[in-house]
């Protein structure tokens, strides 16, 4: 029965995997003037260099490798420099505002937070795997360092108290 349910999920994530691949197979429009995205919509850089060759860009803000675009009919896009692309000469030639901005930004105190929790949960999923061990070890000594003390607690042996 077991086997069967792992066939049939197998199956299942085949078929997904083949109805994803179809769907971004599909070809991509081109830009046009009938195209209206949606404000901050990524499109890809060929097509943002052919808007910027029709004159339809009026701002240009760099930040690293990202371009945060305003075209003159004030709808904002965003795009990608490939590697190996100098946009700016473009740009300036067609008397586009360009602006670019650091990426050395700190990082947040969240960012960093984020960043350290699983490495905090691990530290402190293995103390509490390790610590109830620890603690039956302790209370075993106890138990064998002094047999007939009820008083004596693993507390006391670690402040050196003996009652």
């Amino acid at each position: 029965m077991l086997s069967r349910i792992i066939i049939a999920a197998n199956v299942f994530c085949v078929l997904m995997g083949l109805c994803l691949t179809a769907v971004n197979a599909q070809p991509q429009s081109e830009a046009s003037e009938e195209v209206d995205w949606p404000n901050g919509t990524e499109i890809p850089y060929s097509i943002f260099m052919n808007i910027v060759e029709q004159d339809k860009v009026r701002q240009a803000e760099f930040h690293g490798n990202r371009i945060n675009a305003w075209l003159k009919n004030y709808k904002a896009v965003t795009t990608y420099v490939p590697m190996g692309e100098k946009p700016v000469a473009r740009l300036l030639e067609r008397k586009v505002v360009v602006t670019a901005h650091s990426t050395d930004d700190p990082p947040s105190a969240g960012a960093v937070f984020v960043m350290w929790l699983p490495y905090l949960l691990y530290i402190f999923s293995l103390w509490l795997f390790l610590a109830r061990p620890l603690w039956r070890i302790v209370r075993r000594l106890e138990q064998l360092r002094f047999p007939g003390s009820p008083s004596v607690s693993a507390v006391d042996i670690i402040k050196g108290e003996r009652s």
